[in-house]
């Protein structure tokens, strides 16, 4: 993968850690494409009424070919 790939895909793992990933970018519709982003539409109610946000994150392949990419640089795991 290389480094804007990596960029999108660590950005895309954020979301598993509390913060959405949005992004409109060709590179992101391309990882889509590819199937190792998934669009996702989530919506939560609150006290001030419901909630609906869209972002991206990872599919099963795409966190495997980021994991690896991450074993292959040396870097930690996400």
């Amino acid at each position: 993968m290389t480094n804007l790939y990596l960029t999108a895909a660590n950005k895309a793992a954020s979301l598993e850690r509390g913060v959405a990933f949005q992004s409109k970018s060709k590179l992101v519709a391309k990882l889509a494409a590819d199937g190792r982003l998934e669009h996702r539409k989530e919506s939560q109610q609150s006290a001030w009424g419901l909630m609906t946000w869209e972002h991206y994150a990872l599919t099963h392949a795409g966190r495997i070919a980021y994991c690896k990419s991450c074993d292959d640089a040396g870097g930690d795991n996400v």
